[in-house]
Formats: C-alpha cells, structure tokens, sequence
C-alpha cells in the first residue's frame, strides 16, 4: 500500500487496527502487555484460569457478598437502580413523568462523595454509607466507588436496599482458601493458573498484569500479511476495516498454523 497522503496513513492504521483486532477475537485473547480487571468463576479443582498470559502479576483479588451504599425512595413511583462498568444510574416516576440520572464513578471516587450526589439529586432518592471500617481498618466512606459491582439492577420502593460492592479477599474468609501445597512448590504466576484452593462456584474479580511486551513477532507478521492481503484485494467489505474467516482462509497454511498455535492461550 502506497502511502501518498494523510488518508492513506489513516487507512492504514485503521487496517492494521481491523486486522489485529480480528487475531484477537479468533485466538480468544489479547497479545498486548496491560492491565487487566477480569471476573471469573473458580472451577471444580478450586483454581482460577486467567486469560492474556503471560501474566506479570496478581494485583488484587477480591470477592462479594455485600456492601456499604445504601438507596432508598419512598416517595417516587418504581424506582429502580442499575450499574455499569463505572457508572450507576437511578430513574424514576414523578407525576407521572420518568426522569433518570447517571452519576460516573469518575466524578464521584468515594462512596460518601457519590452519596453526597445522589442526596442533591432529590426525587425522591436518599443514600447513605454503612459507618465503620472494614476488616483491615479501611473507612467504609473512603472506599472506592470503582468497586461497585457492574450489572446490578433492583428496586428501592420498599425501603433500603444495598448495592454489592468488590472486597479484597482475605485468608481469615475461610481457612481453605490458603493456596495448596503445590503453589509454593511449582507455583508459575506466569501461566495464569492460579493453582490455589478456593470455593469451588465462588465469582471473583482479579485484577492482574498479563499480556506480552512486545507483541510475538510471529503474530505482528500476520497481522502484516492480511492488512498486505487486503490493500491488495481492495475488497469493498474491508471499508469497515473488519477482517472475516474469509480473509483467515487466503492467509498461508504457515500463518494460521501460526495462530493456531497461540489460540485460547495456550502459549
């Protein structure tokens, strides 16, 4: 592809762009080294299997089975709460009118600033933070609104309802949550294996450091054949910049030998 103008680099990068992002979705996983905040469901064996290996490190684990935010609207009718990732919505009906509010955790860090929030929102909604600390001495108002756990959804007519919250998962949680003796004999973080015993169904939240740094030259050189691929096909579906199998299928015997190899991490 010859670039002659600041809309062919444009094109380009986009291509480059579409067609890592298509080896990604195929291998299942990512290549680049960064962090990474991943729920996960520990299986039969108690252990965790993380994905973008080669993982760095284990910054935080942690858990639910409560929390501290506290909402409650007794005057409004069917109030109803839902969260995402990084915000926390509250809607409404007032005389008969719906109206709603998002409130970003970017803009409000802490539980009791978020509190603070909703309180001079009004309609209705009242919130408070559970006072005390938590079991390492943390202040439950200081706590994170980050933490608030994503895809919650509930009422709050009936009085006070409390939203989950991430906690750091402790060893005095349950004393067979201690890793096995296997982990301090064999134990390879970077594999993305945590080989501990936890709960066996337990949902946890890790947040690690995985991925490679640089990407593996044999995936930054098909990457390179199928955007070459497609400069030369001059394909009309590659408007979007989205790869298909198709495309897969023109590749080399040696290139998809290639991502078969790294697929579903098992490199």
């Amino acid at each position: 592809m010859v670039l002659n103008s600041d809309a062919d680099t444009e094109e380009l990068i986009l291509r480059i762009k579409g067609a890592c992002s298509f080896i990604e979705r195929y291998c299942n996983r990512k290549f680049a080294k960064g962090n990474y905040s991943d729920v996960y469901t520990v299986r039969q064996d108690g252990s965790l299997i993380l994905d973008n290996p080669p993982v760095s490190t284990i910054n935080r684990i942690c858990y639910s089975n409560g929390g501290w935010l506290n909402l409650a609207n007794t005057t409004a009718y069917a109030p109803s709460y839902s969260t995402g990732e990084g915000f926390l919505t509250l809607s409404q009906f007032n005389a008969g009118v719906q109206s709603s509010q998002t409130f970003e955790y970017s803009a409000y860090p802490m539980l009791s600033s978020l509190a603070t929030a909703i309180n001079s929102y009004g309609n209705g909604w009242a919130a408070n933070v559970t006072t005390g600390t938590t079991s390492t001495g943390y202040p439950t108002s200081q706590l994170p609104t980050s933490d608030i756990v994503a895809f919650q959804y509930g009422t709050a007519g009936t009085g006070s309802t409390q939203l989950l919250q991430w906690q750091s998962y402790e060893s005095l949680l349950a004393p067979n949550i201690w890793p096995t003796k296997g982990y301090y004999l064999q134990y390879d973080v970077s594999s993305g294996i945590l080989d501990w015993y936890f709960p066996r169904g337990l949902r946890l939240r890790v947040d690690y450091t995985g991925g490679f740094e640089p990407v593996p030259e044999p995936i930054q050189q098909v990457a390179a054949r199928m955007v070459m691929e497609a400069s030369r096909k001059k394909s009309e579906t590659l408007g979007s910049y989205s790869y298909t199998l198709e495309d897969l299928d023109s590749l080399p015997n040696s290139d998809r030998k290639l991502l078969g190899y790294y697929k579903d991490r098992r490199v």
